[in-house]
């Protein structure tokens, strides 16, 4: 069988960004783990939050923030 799922990821710091208007696909093994990297390397060090449908995430345990916001854990 087959599964998908989208998810949108909005990145908004008021830093140039590369790769403006590029789409990205990430591939998932269904029952596997995920792991989404926001990366810090800005000075002062960035907050780092992770939303869902516009409202910050609720961590449960498929869902983990990790390392000061630098990861999101999915499984």
């Amino acid at each position: 069988g087959e599964d998908s799922r989208s998810f949108h990821v909005s990145i908004q710091a008021p830093l140039s960004i590369v790769s403006v208007g590029e789409t990205y696909s990430i591939t998932a093994v269904a029952g596997g783990q995920l792991i989404l990297e926001c990366p810090e390397d800005a000075v002062p060090p960035p907050h780092i939050e992770w939303h869902q449908e516009g409202s910050p995430l609720q961590e449960d345990a498929r869902r983990q923030v990790l390392a000061g916001g630098r990861f999101l854990q999915i499984r």
